[in-house]
């Protein structure tokens, strides 16, 4: 017996979808599309530190376009094909396809740990961030910020730490108490410091906002990031392409809920990988995406 996750093609909305689905046991997932892109604000009303939750939605977000998938436990019978008559030739076989060599990673294996993120996250990018940081600040009547390259290298590491050093909240890394404080952390940069960045931080020019792609927030560096990992990407044989879910609880509007994954809340990205999980190419689902053909 097959699984097949049709998909209702009537257009309907993710607060329509929930109500049709509240007493629903064959549901597989819902896939929600991002809100209309926003030029002032990505914010929603959910917690930022917390979890996410259906009811913490916005309105945006409940009137964005949804696709829900059920299951099918139709049987599916498979009718064999025709035998076709085969014509046999006199000859040697030739052999069509490419010899991939092993790839050759003997000039990462000297490298240092910060030599080989600096080999995706360059000087180009921390200029990126710093110049929009700087603007999105002054955008918001904030004198002098002075945002320096150090900073945004220091800032980036302790968002990387905080990734598998996981607290209750931002503050608590500079907490008093002896169970919260990471002294890394509080003798890198300062708490308010740090959140003033978190407020600013920024990688593109809200007056040249591109209406017709809802990530175009994250564009520039989502660019400069896939330019690194194609150039710094050594061919081989065996690729794979497939979706993941980016795990995000915090405040912004591209957030998706899809019901019956492991990873509820975040982003869905479209990732085009090696066979020992280097990523070569990546994208993030937004619906209708403009930038389809671009991508090719």
């Amino acid at each position: 017996m097959s699984k097949s996750l049709p998909t209702l093609s009537e257009s309907f909305t993710l607060q329509e979808a929930l109500e049709m689905i509240s007493n629903e046991d064959n549901v597989e997932e819902i896939y929600v599309e991002p809100p209309e892109a926003n030029v002032l604000t990505d914010e929603d009303s959910g917690d930022e530190d917390g979890g996410g939750m259906v009811d913490n939605l916005s309105g945006p977000q409940l009137r964005a376009p949804a696709e829900v998938r059920f299951i099918n436990t139709t049987p599916r019978v498979i009718v064999p094909s025709k035998l076709r008559k085969l014509k046999w030739i006199n000859g040697d076989i030739q052999s069509v396809g490419r010899a991939f060599d092993y790839p050759n990673s003997t000039e990462f294996k000297e490298l240092s740990c910060v030599q080989l993120f600096e080999k995706f996250i360059d000087d180009d990018i921390i200029k990126l961030l710093v110049k929009e940081t700087q603007n999105y600040a002054l955008f918001n009547n904030c004198a002098n910020p002075n945002i320096s390259a150090e900073e945004i290298k220091c800032f980036i590491g302790i968002l990387i730490l905080t990734g598998y050093n996981h607290l209750p909240g931002k503050r608590y890394y500079w907490d008093m108490g002896s169970d919260m404080r990471n002294n890394l952390v509080y003798n890198s940069m300062r708490r308010d410091r740090f959140l003033q960045i978190c407020r600013f931080i920024h990688c593109a020019d809200n007056n040249l906002p591109d209406m017709s792609d809802k990530m175009w927030k994250l564009r520039p560096l989502m660019d400069k990031i896939k330019a690194k990992c194609l150039s710094n990407f050594q061919p081989e044989e065996n690729l794979n392409y497939d979706e993941c879910m980016i795990k995000y609880y915090g405040r912004h509007g591209c957030k998706q809920f899809i019901r019956g994954k492991p990873i509820r809340f975040g982003y869905k990205m479209w990732c085009f990988n090696t066979a020992s999980g280097y990523l070569i190419n990546f994208d993030i689902y937004q619906g209708n995406n403009p930038r389809r053909r671009d991508a090719g």
